[in-house]
């Protein structure tokens, strides 16, 4: 692992170990993210088949979500809850038009203090409100991982934070 003031780099060699880097992420989020203050969002980029889908699969785990978690690319949005915590998991990868973005609702869920994962958030981020993190996911063999965490806010530094502790 590596760290910088704008972000950090960890890899994994295993899916053991990605979901270990959810769990720290997932920790951060429990920790640093209140509702109250406004929602996060946090873009999940890579290539097709990085583990975007993994990803988000165990951090949502690791925050309590018991239903179903599964990749939203035909659905666009499947919302979750974990404790008082409103989640949604969005996928990017079929929008194709400026309109769908503004018909998505990211300000308003923002406003509304949800916790906004967004696969292929590259896809959509010229036109979505600002996020907080882009977590960048490199495949180095069929299980290994590079994760390249980059904070775009005061939260996502927060977040990161959790995550260089290990």
């Amino acid at each position: 692992m590596s760290t910088n003031s704008a972000g950090i780099v960890c890899r994994a060699g295993s899916e053991d170990d990605s979901r270990q880097i959810a769990e720290q992420l997932a920790r951060g989020i429990e920790l640093e993210f209140d509702p109250a203050n406004g929602g996060a969002m946090i873009f999940l980029n890579g290539t097709l088949g990085s583990g975007k889908t993994f990803f988000v699969q165990a951090l949502l785990s690791d925050l309590g979500v018991d239903d179903e978690i599964v990749s939203p690319t035909f659905t666009i949005c499947v919302p979750h809850r974990a404790k008082d915590l409103e989640i949604w998991h969005m996928d990017a990868y079929r929008i194709e038009h400026d309109e769908e973005v503004d018909d998505l609702g990211l300000d308003e869920a923002l406003s509304g203090g949800k916790l906004i994962l967004v696969e292929w958030g590259e896809k959509i981020a010229k036109l979505a409100p600002p996020q907080d993190l882009e977590v960048q996911i490199e495949v180095l063999g069929q299980s290994e991982r590079e994760f390249q965490f980059r904070a775009k806010s005061e939260l996502g530094r927060a977040l990161i934070s959790h995550i260089s502790q290990t």
